[in-house]
């Protein structure tokens, strides 16, 4: 896949979710685990245009998985709500900017996937599963298939609109069935997890500068001239497409950020991982992580999700 350039206008918005002491979707058995006391989960989401760009082609997702689609809050328009969650689902998209259709490329994938997921339901719920390893390849395989279907969504839709066919974005995406978390990401957006007082990134970038880290052409320090050259998203101009998944289970305590390269292009890990450790209100937290990346310069679209668990 040939190297892509670094990447409609929304205003800054943001709303807190609450799921307190509500049933959740049962497992895969592979992620199975005992169930340590359910969490009152807070989510708070934001999305800024910068101060740079003239248009903001980031998307996000938050919304709860029931037998409908909940959306809780999302950068794509007016929410409905669900008062009985099964799931949550957590999604940042970034458009791939210097094309026409970034903002009409993350639109698009954060409502297809969305869409897709839900149709997975049925199945994940499935309690007469045997076979753990066999269960968790379906998810996978269904998953790295939702993002091709997704793919191919995002070229008709281009036809459709008359809009150039290579249209890409990130996508990064959470999906929490208390407490087991399945993370899917292609791009540079990213995920991470918050443990007691640490942080750790559960996401690599996809990018030209770490694949010539990766394999030891480049030290890290001279490989900034490639940082925003992806070699995986969603769409683009090849049909080759990789995406990294995750599983984990959360704990009490945890706190999940998914956020664009707006944001960590100005703030170092080390730096979230002090702000995620303050003792403030959760819409606090997320405000003052895009206010400070605007403050550094707000060179592209600021897009921050904030779980707490």
């Amino acid at each position: 896949m040939s190297p892509i350039p670094p990447h409609r206008t929304d205003p800054t918005s943001t709303q807190a979710v609450e799921l307190a002491e509500q049933p959740t979707l049962p497992l895969p058995r592979g992620l199975r685990r005992p169930r340590p006391p359910k969490p009152i989960i807070e989510v708070w989401g934001a999305t800024s245009r910068g101060r740079v760009r003239k248009e903001n082609e980031d998307q996000y997702l938050v919304a709860a998985l029931d037998r409908g689609l909940g959306v809780r809050r999302t950068s794509l328009g007016p929410a409905t709500t669900t008062d009985s969650p099964q799931g949550l689902l957590l999604a940042v998209a970034d458009g791939v900017g210097g094309r026409a259709g970034g903002a009409i490329a993350s639109a698009t994938a954060v409502d297809a996937i969305a869409r897709d997921v839900l149709t997975a339901m049925p199945w994940v719920l499935d309690e007469d599963a045997t076979d753990d390893d066999r269960l968790e390849l379906r998810l996978d395989a269904w998953i790295s298939d939702a993002f091709r279907r997704t793919q191919r969504t995002m070229r008709r839709v281009a036809e459709d609109q008359g809009i150039d066919p290579r249209m890409a974005t990130t996508f990064t995406m959470a999906y929490v069935a208390w407490p087991g978390l399945i993370v899917a990401h292609v791009g540079d957006s990213r995920c991470y997890l918050w443990r007691d007082e640490e942080l750790q990134r559960l996401t690599s970038d996809h990018t030209m500068a770490q694949h010539l880290v990766a394999e030891g052409h480049l030290r890290p320090e001279e490989a900034a001239p490639f940082d925003h050259m992806l070699v995986n998203t969603l769409g683009g101009s090849s049909d080759d497409l990789w995406v990294e998944l995750h599983r984990l289970t959360l704990e009490p305590g945890d706190q999940l950020l998914l956020c664009s390269d707006g944001l960590t292009g100005h703030l170092r890990d080390h730096e979230l991982r002090d702000h995620l450790g303050r003792d403030c209100a959760i819409e606090t937290a997320v405000e003052d992580l895009v206010a400070h990346a605007n403050a550094r310069g707000g060179r592209d679209n600021i897009t921050v999700v904030l779980a707490r668990f």
